[in-house]
């Protein structure tokens, strides 16, 4: 008798049945109650449901990938890279300040760098960076490029280096190849004190050699004279 009187007495009226509509707790993009705060407010009318979002983001919306290398990784391996390049030259006589230069400018981006930039890039002060970059031009290893309507100058690596470096190096081999030739010809091959000669001129003599044919052909295949 009483489970009869609990089925046909049925639900409470909701809306205006009841005096007011029913609002419903605050739900949070979790499911559970909470302020309107970083989620949707939901308003139950007679059965229908209006949502209201706010202006903050859903806090289980799908994250981002996680991002590569930051720049910052990226550009002190970059640096690091260009610390190497410069004691390369430096052991070939080339000052560090301008060592760094040439080998910042040989992997930065753009190629064409302003002398802020290239000083911003390897920690250079501007009088350091002013007499390194006039000692590289004058060595013909960089050169300046300005554009039309523009004041400011730019530094890039000179447009076949590396031909220049390597014929330089080629007919520095073959004149001191030469000038050995001279000294054994002035104290006369069989002379004991002529023996260092001798064996420099022999490693140069070689090297000539060999190094003028891998250069021909270097030459016939890149169409360089």
């Amino acid at each position: 008798m009483l489970a009869s009187r609990v089925r046909s007495a049925g639900p409470p009226p909701l809306g205006p049945a009841a005096g007011r509509p029913f609002e419903g707790r605050a739900v949070t993009a979790r499911g559970g109650p909470g302020g309107a705060r970083n989620g949707t407010r939901a308003h139950r009318t007679l059965g229908s449901v209006s949502t209201e979002h706010t202006d903050r983001a859903e806090p289980d919306a799908p994250s981002q990938e996680a991002p590569g290398p930051s720049a910052a990784i990226t550009d002190r391996r970059v640096l690091e890279y260009v610390e190497r390049i410069a004691a390369h030259f430096t052991a070939q006589g080339l000052p560090l300040i301008a060592a760094r230069i040439l080998g910042w400018l040989l992997v930065c981006d753009p190629a064409e760098q302003t002398a802020g930039q290239i000083a911003t890039a390897i920690g250079a002060s501007k009088g350091s960076l002013s007499t390194n970059l006039r000692l590289l031009h004058q060595m013909r290893l960089v050169t300046r490029v300005t554009r039309p309507g523009e004041r400011v100058v730019r530094h890039t690596v000179a447009v076949g280096l590396w031909y220049e470096r390597g014929r330089r190096a080629i007919a520095t081999l073959t004149d001191g190849t030469a000038l050995l030739a001279q000294g054994i010809d002035l104290l006369g091959a069989e002379a004991p004190r002529a023996r260092r000669l001798v064996e420099a001129h022999a490693v140069h003599a070689d090297l000539d050699r060999e190094l003028q044919a891998v250069w021909a052909r270097w030459e016939a295949r890149w169409g360089r004279r």
